[in-house]
């Protein structure tokens, strides 16, 4: 299943919207619209809108281990004085 798939499926179960999401992203509805007809989100772009909904993401093998896939923001940058 395609990522932009699981998303809308997400979105529809926790009654988020594209607005918020967009907000969320840093982008306007529109943009955020368009990315998710195309599917044009990298993996982190994935964590974090699965992180906005207040879900997470996890990986197992096929020995059964589980990872957990949190988003984390990058560190700030340092100011310049």
């Amino acid at each position: 299943m395609s990522a932009s798939k699981v998303i809308k499926q997400l979105m529809a179960e926790t009654g988020t919207t594209v607005r918020e999401l967009a907000a969320g992203m840093g982008c306007t509805p529109h943009s955020f619209s368009n990315r998710l007809c195309r599917g044009t989100f990298t993996y982190t772009d994935y964590l974090k809108i699965v992180s906005l909904m207040g879900c997470t993401v996890q990986t197992v093998t096929s020995t059964g281990k589980a990872f957990q896939n949190d988003y984390e923001p990058d560190a700030p940058e340092e100011q310049t004085k």
